[in-house]
């Protein structure tokens, strides 16, 4: 279900009760949120995906206005898209398979996707997309990550989460997973932060509440993986 629609649903439809997505202040309107990052913020670490033959081309990218000569691509009703337009970035958006063949068609030049996304969806690509793969030395990063959003008639279902989520960090559990889970630490590794060179944007599409959620929920910079 496109972004819209599925928002659209939690407000006034019955066919959906939960959605975790993107941070936006205008898409929590009639919404419970849960004000809890779900990837301690590591969505708004943006790897790009691009054709293999690009590297010597981003090599040469140093800072934010070598990056406004490329064309991003990104998905139909994404915050990221209106971050990105914010710092002057050229953006196509498409929907999220079509963004692949763009990028190996060369319609557009880079495919910005979060640190936990990219490398598990250049694997799935691979037979299809054996031209792709993750760039080597860029890290666009502002804050974000997914939160849940619940249906309006479902505040219950909102305040369950919550308070599992808050009981899982005040125990450890939630910790636990994160530090130990293939899925968070082989991005991580993968993506060796240290090595690369930082561009950092502005979110002014956070709420009040979400420039609340404190610290302790949040990816501490510089981040390594964990178990390695």
């Amino acid at each position: 279900m496109e972004r819209r629609r599925a928002l659209t649903e939690l407000a006034d439809g019955n066919s959906i009760n939960l959605l975790w997505t993107s941070m936006d202040r205008r898409a929590e309107s009639g919404l419970n949120v849960v004000p809890i990052p779900v990837n301690r913020g590591l969505i708004g670490y943006r790897l790009f995906v691009i054709r293999k033959d690009r590297q010597a081309q981003f090599d040469r990218v140093q800072n934010l206005a070598d990056l406004r000569q490329l064309t991003a691509g990104q998905g139909l009703g994404w915050v990221d898209t209106d971050i990105l337009l914010d710092a002057g970035l050229k953006v196509e958006t498409s929907s999220t398979d079509t963004l692949f063949a763009m990028t190996r068609a060369g319609r557009i030049d880079y495919y910005p996707r979060g640190l936990i996304e990219a490398f598990p969806e250049i694997e799935a690509h691979n037979r299809i997309d054996p031209e792709l793969t993750v760039e080597k030395r860029l890290l666009l990063k502002y804050r974000s990550d997914f939160l849940f959003y619940v249906a309006r008639r479902n505040p219950a279902l909102a305040s369950t989460i919550e308070r599992g989520f808050m009981a899982a960090y005040k125990n450890g559990s939630y910790m636990r997973l994160f530090n130990a889970h293939p899925y968070i630490q082989g991005a991580l590794a993968q993506a060796d932060l240290r090595e690369r060179t930082v561009i950092e944007l502005e979110n002014r599409y956070l709420s009040a509440a979400d420039r609340r959620i404190p610290e302790e929920y949040w990816m501490q910079w510089p981040i390594v993986a964990r178990n390695r």
